[in-house]
């Protein structure tokens, strides 16, 4: 490229430029040059490559170019070296993944990925694994898997394609590899040169996270390499760095170790613990920076891998981490330190290890001062982590003291976890109630609502509590400045306890005085609240009538109409002629019905949910938004308000019912004789067991007689048809995800299902079928593998295919057996809708269209409170792959839709079965419900477009 002079001088010329004004003047010049001579078709090949080096680098200046990717779609077709490597940088930057010029690519690109030249070979793969695509990857895969495992291909080919391969199957994991290849991929982790080593783990690390069971024979095969580098420190010289062995693919050699059980063999398992062993052990802080970040890469990968192994039961060398990370935690140097917390924090999972970690409970304690305030989080976590009924007082009673000095960025995660842990592990009510209540006083603004009302139920079910906690509130109340979550705690608790410390502490016009001296600051539902307070006190206080009603009077005329319709109510209560009537009224509160405590469903979600694995690390994309952006871009080209998202479309789930755990030992909080929960709690109850250690559902022992069918949420259902990922089904025990793309034209949904364990045993899935195939005639649906067992706290991948040779008119219904004949019954997230592309029209020819097409249906739907006319319209165009028609329907209400129905059935050699769609949706806000018009050329289409309406509209 140097020795093109036009080139160089082009880019003095730039460079020089003393303003943008001139600079740009330049550009231009260029470009019509540039574009001048491509119009003419005889351009020497030199000139070619001159111009198109030019275009590149104005192009990575931010300049628009408009033109030249022809030429590069040519070059690339050339047999020179010096003119397909420029074409291919061409192609990798000018042309984007969804960019139709890249078909006009895929023949050249796989005639050089077969070909026998490695240097073409390398500039082909090089291309893919930057450009990406759903064509490339599913046409260019097998010619990359063919390089890899090719007997004859060069070291630095296979390096190439293991790191395309591996780019591709991040992008479309649908393409993963046959399983039959899977043994010669697994091979080449031992090949001789460690390079290919290195990338072929780096791929295998992948296609463990999607196919794991596939690439099992990986584990073996990574023990004898580590203990080749650890063991024996047997390694090329120039793969030795600082010292140290290859340390980058130690790392990877014990990442991939956590996708796995431990090894049944003896002897592998014997070699792993001698090679962790040694890693702790000989593992130290040095004088060289680069040595420190190589070995501790190696150690703390190694600590996650012991930390896996403990997890499944294997008990080894848990006391030497922990040993080796307390040195760490007490180094000076803020990274190591950070990671030391940060691994011991996880390894206090491990119940066993507690013993051991509470012993240096100061010195843990002693990091919530460091000035770090990463450092002062992952303490936090740890202090969290190693909480119990022996130290939780002196754990509690530090965090209070540190809360307040705390930063705001660190406090709302401290109050929930003090909170947490007084409600877990309170063995005396009293000390329950003064931490909340100091948590209140100190950080008021970050504690939620359902704190302060566990306190009042606690107080109201326990009688020996009720003076105390009386005058604890009246003492507080007399310390200002008094957060208002204190207030409405006091105006409960005086209003309905005030009494018992009347003789005693306070008279009922002093509890009066001291609420209404903080009634006028308030907010108006605090307001409302004391106002019944102060009916209370009429009830129990003969002398506050006048004075409280004074009070009621002057709310009679308020603005907010909670406040004046309590002022008029207990105005005329508080004159009524039946006092008698008026006392049982406003007699004190029954005991509250024995329930979970918000908290407490925090923690039992928190001790089943799925640590961040090394699936996380690797493909943290996995659930991402972008990534379904990107599955959609090819279908909303000519589309741009596709793209853009409604908010009102990304409203939170309501949250499942939580299964109730059984508790370990009675607590104050969970009474023995709490009341029964919900049926669906004892449904999973009964599927996964009371202790999800001991799941049913894992352990395959059950009959046909107790089998259980769980159903889905509705509002996940609902998501899921309006987006292409989201939760199909979740418990305390599994969750099922489900990420889509289509594939229009064609016809063709594919679906990435993930099978999330959450428990501590295995969970098998034996079969999963489309139980309505036979109503279904337009539609085949195959899942693929249809069994297959999930280890504790991974993910297993399961494809699916759907592919829409008909019109359907309802959803797919699908049942997953688990082992012990447990059955999950679900809709699956398929309408008409999804196979939609959005079409645009001018509002005379879609007046003209409406009329063409004859088949109509017409339906009238009760819809949700919340909808409006806007979120109806976001949900056409970014749930239903509507275009969006303006200028059509007078009412602005109203909304008029069009879209393309694509369909897998061919209708020639070349072209898929289409069909157009018209909708005409009326909002009638007052009656919330909606009308819609559905018009198509065929009475089946048309029926299948009102169901997937019906699907998602319908209350």
């Amino acid at each position: 490229m140097s020795q093109i002079r036009g080139l160089v001088n082009f880019i003095g010329d730039i460079r020089n430029c003393k303003t943008e004004e001139e600079e740009r003047t330049r550009i231009d010049k260029e470009l019509a040059k540039i574009r001048s001579s491509f119009s003419n078709r005889n351009v020497q090949s030199y000139a070619k490559k001159k111009y198109m080096w030019k275009i590149m680098y104005m192009y990575t200046l931010g300049y628009t170019v408009e033109f030249g990717h022809m030429q590069c779609v040519e070059l690339i077709s050339s047999d020179k070296f010096s003119e397909k490597n420029v074409g291919y940088v061409g192609v990798s930057l000018l042309l984007i993944e969804h960019n139709e010029m890249l078909r006009m690519c895929i023949s050249t690109i796989q005639v050089d990925l077969q070909s026998r030249n490695e240097i073409f070979q390398s500039l082909a793969l090089t291309c893919v694994a930057n450009v990406g695509g759903s064509e490339f990857a599913e046409n260019l895969v097998p010619d990359v898997q063919a390089l890899l495992i090719s007997g004859t291909s060069r070291n630095f080919v296979r390096k190439k394609s293991a790191l395309c391969l591996l780019r591709l199957l991040r992008q479309y994991p649908e393409n993963c590899p046959s399983p039959q290849i899977a043994q010669q991929i697994i091979k080449l982790a031992e090949h001789r040169n460690v390079g290919v080593v290195t990338s072929v783990l780096s791929l295998l690390t992948g296609l463990a996270t999607y196919d794991s069971e596939s690439y099992g024979d990986i584990v073996p095969v990574a023990i004898r390499l580590l203990h080749q580098f650890v063991i024996n420190r047997e390694c090329s010289k120039e793969y030795i760095y600082y010292r140290t062995p290859c340390p980058w693919l130690q790392v990877k050699l014990l990442r991939i170790l956590q996708y796995y059980p431990p090894p049944k063999d003896k002897n592998m398992l014997n070699k792993l613990h001698d090679i962790l062993d040694r890693v702790v052990t000989k593992t130290e802080v040095t004088q060289s920076v680069n040595k420190n970040h190589a070995d501790h890469s190696i150690l703390f990968e190694a600590m996650n891998v012991i930390i896996h192994l403990n997890l499944h039961g294997e008990d080894m060398l848990h006391d030497r981490a922990i040993h080796k990370l307390l040195h760490f935690i007490n180094v000076k140097e803020g990274n190591i330190r950070y990671l030391g917390l940060d691994a011991m924090a996880r390894l206090a999972k491990i119940a066993n290890t507690h013993k051991l970690i509470k012993r240096h409970l100061r010195t843990i304690q002693y990091s919530l001062d460091d000035s770090d305030i990463s450092i002062r989080k992952r303490a936090l976590d740890l202090l969290y982590s190693i909480c119990d009924e022996d130290n939780v007082v002196e754990i509690i009673d530090h965090l209070l003291r540190y809360l307040n000095k705390a930063e705001y960025a660190i406090r709302e995660e401290m109050v929930l976890k003090i909170a947490i842990l007084a409600e877990k592990y309170a063995t005396d009510h009293k000390w329950y109630i003064d931490v909340i209540l100091k948590l209140l006083t100190v950080a008021g603004d970050y504690v939620s609502e359902d704190v302060w009302h566990r306190v009042v139920q606690i107080v109201t079910n326990h009688e020996e509590l009720q003076a105390y906690a009386a005058e604890k509130v009246f003492v507080l109340l007399q310390s200002p400045p008094i957060h208002e979550s204190m207030i409405k705690v006091a105006g409960y608790v005086l209003g309905e306890f005030g009494h018992l410390i009347e003789q005693s502490k306070a008279s009922g016009a002093e509890q009066f005085d001291t609420l209404y001296k903080h009634f006028q600051s308030c907010a108006a539902d605090t307001k409302a609240l004391l106002l019944s307070t102060f009916m209370k006190f009429v009830n129990m206080y003969d002398d506050l009538g006048d004075k409280i009603m004074a009070v009621f009077k002057s709310h009679h005329s308020a603005i907010d109409p909670e406040i004046q319709q309590r002022a008029i109510e207990y105005s005329i209560m508080a004159q009524y002629d039946d006092q008698d009537l008026i006392t049982q009224v406003w007699e004190a509160m029954p005991d509250f019905p024995e329930r979970d405590s918000p908290l407490i469903k925090i923690i039992n979600k928190q001790e089943v949910e799925v640590v961040a694995t090394v699936t996380n690390k690797v493909f943290s994309g996995a659930f991402s938004d972008d990534d379904g952006n990107n599955d959609k871009g090819d279908d909303d080209d000519d589309d741009d308000s596709a793209d853009e998202e409604d908010e009102d479309d990304d409203e939170e789930e309501e949250e499942e019912e939580e299964a109730v755990a059984k508790p370990s030992q009675p607590t104050p909080q969970q009474p023995p004789a709490a009341a029964a929960a919900p049926q669906e709690a004892d449904l999973l109850s009964s599927l996964f067991g009371d202790d999800m250690s001991g799941s049913a559902i894992g352990g395959g022992g059950g009959g046909a007689g107790n089998a259980v069918i769980l159903t889905q949420d509705r509002q996940k259902l609902l998501k899921l048809l309006l987006q292409p990922a989201g939760v199909l089904f979740e418990n305390d025990a599994v969750q099922i995800g489900v990420r889509s793309q289509v594939e229009i034209p064609g016809g063709l949904l594919k679906v990435m299902l993930y099978y999330g364990n959450k428990g501590a045993a295995p969970i098998k899935v034996q079969s999963i079928q489309c139980t309505n195939a036979a109503s279904l005639s337009g539609l085949q649906i195959s899942f693929a593998p249809t069994a297959f067992e999930i280890s504790p706290k991974q993910q297993v991948q399961q494809q699916c295919k759907v592919q829409l040779n008909a019109p359907i008119a309802e959803l797919p219904a699908i049942e997953v057996v688990f082992s012990n004949n447990s059955r999950l019954q679900c809709k699956f997230p398929v309408v008409a809708s999804k196979f939609f592309k959005p079409h645009v029209f001018e509002p005379q020819q879609f007046k003209q269209r409406w009329v063409q097409l004859k088949n109509e249906q017409q339906q009238i739907l009760q819809i949700s409170h919340d909808y409006d006319a806007n979120k109806m319209r976001g949900i056409l165009s970014n749930g239903m792959n509507m275009g969006l028609i303006a200028g059509v329907d007078q009412n602005p209400n109203n909304s008029i839709g069009c879209a393309v129905y694509h369909f897998a059935k061919k209708k020639d050699d070349n072209n898929f079965v289409t069909m157009p769609v018209l909708m005409r949706l009326e909002f009638n806000a007052q009656n919330h419900a909606i009308r819609v018009t559905v018009r198509s050329p065929h009475q089946s289409t048309t029926a299948s477009v009102m169901a997937a309406c019906v699907a998602i509209f319908q209350q």
